[in-house]
């Protein structure tokens, strides 16, 4: 037999599991955007030396977790 209790838990769990499903789905978007944007910025622009800067990279894509997880 089913509680109340109970079924706050399933729904708790089913948005905790669907938030880590978004989750996954942005970072996973943002990753591909960002390939992409260096790729292309690469091909427009030859002399740039994106190893050099790939900690800026990283930087960037911390601080967009970090200010969009605050929301």
């Amino acid at each position: 037999m089913h509680t109340m209790k109970d079924e706050m838990v399933k729904d708790s769990d089913a948005r905790v599991a669907q938030r880590r499903v978004r989750r996954g789905r942005v970072v996973s978007g943002v990753t591909l955007i960002l390939l992409g944007a260096l790729i292309i910025a690469h091909n427009l622009y030859p002399g740039i030396r994106f190893r050099d800067y790939w900690p800026l990279i990283l930087i960037g894509i911390g601080l967009v977790l970090i200010v969009r997880s605050r929301n």
